[in-house]
């Protein structure tokens, strides 16, 4: 996404061309964004399919490392 962004700053065309080009980056980042929450969607379906039992143990391991934090595990 950054060098879209990027690639819209240095945009190399005056006037209509222009206009047209960035138009076409901003679909760009569109559709990258969409991207992202397709796979974040995926990445989350993934995660339900857990036993509660799992997720207990993945809360417990999270609290033991913010509890030592300066000294873990």
């Amino acid at each position: 996404m950054f060098a879209v962004l990027r690639q819209m700053l240095d945009a190399p065309y005056q006037g209509m061309m222009k206009r047209m080009y960035l138009e076409s980056k901003v679909i760009e980042l569109l559709a990258l964004q969409f991207n992202q929450l397709l796979y974040k969607e995926q990445t989350i379906h993934l995660l339900v399919n857990l036993k509660p039992a799992d997720i207990e143990k993945i809360y417990h391991a999270r609290d033991i490392l913010i509890y030592r934090v300066d000294n873990p595990p």
